[in-house]
């Protein structure tokens, strides 16, 4: 609605993704929807980033992805599965600790991130 629009833009917010689930018995799915800053950046002083990212449709995909992480030094503090409505396939959204890895190997791990995966959206950054 046009209220929750401009609430939005005046805390410099945006919706990164729109999920709907179905739910049994239901006739419309539940919505939900992820919110994140309008111009997320990764700086030197980020310790956290959430991400969400859809994985290609293949045999070990998520791997590829969680190994990238993981040789980078980053530690995934969250990890969740989200059923997408297009061709039986997930999003992920993740919470990762970017402390240990550095700013310049965390950006070059989110690059290489973006290629072994589909629509890397990146929700936000914290300090």
């Amino acid at each position: 609605n046009k209220a929750t629009q401009i609430a939005l833009v005046q805390s410099s917010l945006k919706v990164c993704a729109c999920v709907c689930l179905p739910v049994e018995g239901a006739d419309q799915p539940e919505r939900y929807f992820i919110i994140g800053p309008i111009k997320p950046s990764l700086t030197s002083e980020t310790s956290q980033a959430v991400l969400l990212f859809a994985t290609k449709h293949e045999p070990g995909s998520l791997v590829k992805a969680l190994s990238c992480l993981g040789e980078a030094n980053l530690n995934l503090r969250c990890l969740e599965s989200i059923p997408s409505l297009q061709n039986n396939e997930y999003m992920f959204y993740c919470e990762i600790d970017c402390s240990k890895a550095g700013f310049e190997e965390t950006k070059r791990t989110l690059e290489k991130l973006s290629e072994l995966t589909k629509d890397v959206i990146q929700v936000g950054f914290y300090f």
